[in-house]
C-alpha cells in the first residue's frame, strides 16, 4: 500500500515535472511570435511612410539614401532599389546645383534646413522643390540620420509669379492715367517750344540773309544805305533782344522736358522689368527713387516727397521687382492716408519722407507719412491678405499681405509699423546684407 501510494506520487510529480521538457518549444514559438509582429510593425510603418503625399527621404551620416518612399519615386523617376546605399548628391537626382554635395553635408550643422525653390531637372524640365531637412537621432548611433521632407512646387511657385506680375501690372494699369498726364505735360511745353522756335526762325533766317548780303557789301567797301535800313527795319519786326532771351530759354525748356519724359520712361521699364529668379545686388537708394518717379501723380497734389537716402548705403541682395513693388505699394498708400487728412491738398500739403541707412549687417528703409493714422483696434489686422479700410475699387487687401511675404519669407527681413492716429505711419523695411535662404 505504501508502494502504490509512493509510486502514485512518484507519477505526480514526474507528470507536474513535464512542463519543463516543453520549454525550447515554447521559446521558439515567442521567437516566431515576435519575428512575425516586427515584420507586421515594419511592413505598416512602410504602408504609412508610403502613403504619405511628400517627398521622404532618409539620409545617413555619411549621406548614404536609407529610406525613400513612393513619392520621392514618382518625382524623381528613380526607383527605391536604384537610390537606397548611394549618395544623395549623386543617386540620380539631376540637382541643378553644381555643389549639391557640400550643400548636403552642410544641413547637418544647420538643421532645420529649408529651401522654398531649390531646382532639379526632371523629364528634361526644371521643377522647384519645396525642401526641409531634420536631424532624427536614432538609439545606437554616434551620428543621427537627416529625414528629408519635399513636395515639388513648381506650380504653385508659377501661381506665385503670375500673381506678382499681376500685381505689378495692376499697380501700372491704376498708375497709368497719372503716368501718361506726367509725360504729356512736358511733351506739351516740348511741343509749344518747338512751335515758337518754328516761327522765329523765318525771321532769324531772314536776318541772317541779309546779315550775309551786308558782308559781302561791306568787304566791297559799299554798302547801300537802303541796306542797312532794311536791316534796321527787319531786326526791329523780328524783335532780337526777345529773341535773344527767349530761344535759348526755350531749347532748356525742351531738353527739360525731354529728359523728364526720358525719366519717366526709364522708371516705367526698370519698374516693371520681371527681374531674375535669383537675388542680385542693387541699389536701393536708385530703386526708390525710381518708385517714386513712377508714383508721382499718386502723391503730388497732396505731398512733399522728401528723401534722406544714406550715400554710403551698400548693394543689397534682393528681389529687384518684388521690393520695387513693395516700396510702391506703401508709397501709395501713404499718398492715400495724407490724403484722407488734406483732401485735395488745395489748403495745404502733407508730407511722404523715405530714408535709408545701415545697422550693422542689415540695411533699414523707412516711409514715413503725416496722414491719418492707423486705429489701434486694426493693427493686428494689417498685414492679413484682403483686409482693407479702403472703399470699393480702392484696394483688394493685397498690397500689404504681399508685402509681408515678399520681405519675410522671400528676403529673410523683417516689416513692421509705427503709427499714431491722427499724426501719421511709419513702415520700416529691414533688409540682410548678406543673402538668406528663403524661407517656404
Amino acid at each position: 500500500m505504501t508502494r502504490h501510494q509512493t509510486g502514485k506520487s512518484t507519477l505526480r510529480r514526474a507528470t507536474a515535472s513535464s512542463p519543463a521538457h516543453a520549454t525550447p518549444v515554447e521559446e521558439h514559438g515567442d521567437t516566431q511570435t515576435a519575428a512575425e509582429a516586427l515584420r507586421q510593425a515594419h511592413e505598416e510603418s512602410e504602408l504609412f511612410i508610403n502613403a504619405v503625399p511628400s517627398i521622404l527621404i532618409g539620409v545617413n551620416g555619411k549621406s548614404v539614401i536609407t529610406r525613400w518612399n513612393q513619392a520621392a519615386e514618382r518625382c524623381f523617376r528613380l526607383s527605391k532599389s536604384e537610390v537606397v546605399g548611394k549618395s544623395i548628391a549623386s543617386c540620380g537626382i539631376k540637382w541643378q546645383r553644381s555643389d549639391m554635395e557640400a550643400e548636403i553635408d552642410s544641413w547637418r550643422a544647420q538643421v532645420p534646413k529649408r529651401y522654398d525653390n531649390l531646382a532639379v531637372e526632371i523629364d528634361g524640365e526644371i521643377h522647384f522643390l519645396g525642401v526641409t531637412a531634420n536631424s532624427v537621432s536614432l538609439p545606437g548611433r554616434d551620428t543621427g540620420e537627416l529625414l528629408i521632407i519635399a513636395s515639388d512646387v513648381t506650380e504653385r511657385r508659377l501661381l506665385e509669379d503670375q500673381l506678382r506680375q499681376a500685381q505689378k501690372l495692376e499697380a501700372i494699369g491704376q498708375l497709368a492715367a497719372g503716368i501718361a498726364h506726367e509725360i504729356n505735360t512736358p511733351t506739351q511745353y516740348v511741343g509749344d517750344n518747338t512751335n515758337f522756335l518754328k516761327e522765329s526762325w523765318t525771321q532769324i533766317a531772314e536776318l541772317l540773309t541779309l546779315a550775309r548780303d551786308l558782308r559781302e557789301k561791306a568787304g566791297q567797301a559799299s554798302v547801300p544805305p537802303e541796306m542797312l535800313e532794311r536791316f534796321d527795319a527787319m531786326a526791329k519786326q523780328a524783335d532780337i533782344e526777345y529773341l535773344l532771351e527767349e530761344v535759348p530759354r526755350a531749347i532748356n525748356q525742351s531738353l527739360d522736358g525731354i529728359q523728364r519724359v526720358a525719366k519717366i520712361v526709364r522708371a516705367m521699364k526698370e519698374f516693371s522689368h520681371p527681374g531674375s529668379e535669383e537675388k542680385c545686388a542693387i541699389d536701393i537708394n536708385k530703386a526708390i527713387e525710381t518708385t517714386i518717379t513712377v508714383a508721382r501723380n499718386e502723391w503730388k497734389y497732396v505731398a512733399e516727397v522728401e528723401t534722406t537716402l544714406a550715400p554710403d548705403l551698400p548693394f543689397v541682395p534682393c528681389h529687384a521687382g518684388e521690393l520695387n513693388q513693395v516700396i510702391l505699394n506703401l508709397l501709395i498708400n501713404a499718398a492715400h492716408a495724407v490724403a484722407q487728412k488734406v483732401g485735395d491738398g488745395s489748403q495745404g500739403k502733407g508730407k511722404i519722407t523715405v530714408t535709408t541707412r545701415r545697422e550693422d549687417e542689415w540695411v533699414t528703409i523707412a516711409i514715413s507719412d503725416s496722414g491719418v493714422g492707423i486705429p489701434e483696434a486694426i493693427r493686428s489686422r494689417i498685414f492679413e491678405p484682403f483686409f482693407t479700410t479702403k472703399p470699393v475699387g480702392k484696394g483688394t487687401g493685397q498690397g500689404l499681405a504681399l508685402a509681408h511675404t515678399a520681405i519675410v519669407r522671400k528676403h529673410g527681413g523683417k516689416i513692421w509699423f509705427e503709427s499714431e492716429p491722427g499724426q501719421g505711419t511709419t513702415f520700416f523695411i529691414r533688409l540682410p546684407l548678406a543673402a538668406p535662404a528663403e524661407q517656404p
